[in-house]
């Protein structure tokens, strides 16, 4: 038996059924990785059940909204997901998964499906240990996951590019999650952030993707959010492995590397529409991140698409 689900996939995507709108997907990205979407708002009180016929896979389950909803394992045991938060289902238990949904409810949860030929022996000696303590485990926020699985979902994953990039995310959620199990002390400090908190941070990292030349200041960003400066920078340091500061600079960098391809913006007209108003910081740390100046990326650019 494949993977399936109650409702039936079309072509791996049903984007309307009586009981929801949106889209159920489903996404095979390498033999040992598939990935299940869930994005819809749901009209009826319905459950879903994704089955295996083996039991030599895993499942990582990842809550990218903040409603908890239901979800019961082979061994019948029930577990809540909660807002922002993941949960794994060791080898064997994850035969038979069974997704409880509420009528007029959003849902947004992402599924990755992991074999067993995928993982290394040390890994596999984890998952194993890990088995007995599912009854226990309980499904905890995790600002780095949500992020690199919102990267994941945004990609075509139809090009040869996205889907190694795609396959490369995937991996990266695996090694998240087993970190996870291997230390309680992360997990205990990640379920610090509440729900409202981790919806600010993505929030607020939104608004730095889409308008990194603004002006952000940490007291700005802090009365903007309800955060703390320290919840706040805690939270940027969890999801992006950077500070407020950095993240924002790395963001108008990446804003200027685009900007770099237009040959009738100069190098100080660049500067002020990412943010900056120094042309020698910009062109510092440009350097430091890059390795090549401005001018000099510039040019890889054009010889790039001379030689096209």
């Amino acid at each position: 038996m494949n993977d399936s689900f109650t409702i039936n996939l079309q072509n791996g995507c049903n984007n309307s059924h009586d009981y929801f709108r949106g889209k159920i997907e489903q996404i095979e990205l390498i033999k040992q990785l598939t990935l299940f979407n869930f994005n819809f708002q749901c009209l009826g009180a319905f459950s879903a059940k994704l089955e295996s016929d083996d039991n030599t896979s895993i499942y990582i389950i990842v809550n990218m909204a903040q409603k908890p909803f239901q979800i019961t394992n082979s061994d019948g045991v029930n577990k809540c997901v909660g807002g922002y938060s993941s949960i794994l289902l060791p080898l064997s238990n994850a035969h038979c998964i069974t997704f409880n949904y509420e009528t007029d409810t959003l849902y947004n949860i992402v599924v990755l499906k992991v074999t067993e030929s995928h993982f290394d022996d040390g890994q596999l000696q984890l998952l194993q240990s890990y088995k007995p303590k599912y009854a226990s485990a309980i499904s905890i926020p995790n600002l780095a996951m949500n992020e690199i699985v919102g990267k994941l979902i945004k990609l075509d994953k139809e090009t040869c590019e996205d889907s190694c990039m795609a396959t490369g995310y995937c991996n990266i959620i695996v090694g998240l999650q087993l970190k996870t199990i291997q230390k309680k002390e992360e997990a205990t400090y990640l379920s610090s952030f509440r729900c409202y908190e981790i919806e600010q941070l993505e929030k607020l990292t939104n608004s730095i993707k889409d308008k990194p030349y603004q002006d952000y200041s940490i007291k700005d960003m802090c009365k903007q959010t309800g955060l703390s400066s320290n919840k706040l920078q805690n939270g940027f340091k969890e999801m992006h492995n950077h500070t407020v500061a950095i993240y924002v600079r790395n963001k108008r960098l990446d804003m200027a590397v685009e900007l770099l391809g237009n040959p009738d913006l100069n190098i100080s007209e660049i500067v002020y529409t990412i943010g900056l108003s120094s042309r020698s910081y910009f062109s510092r740390i440009f350097k430091e991140r890059f390795n090549c100046s401005p001018l000099e990326y510039r040019s890889k650019i054009m010889r790039s698409r001379n030689s096209q």
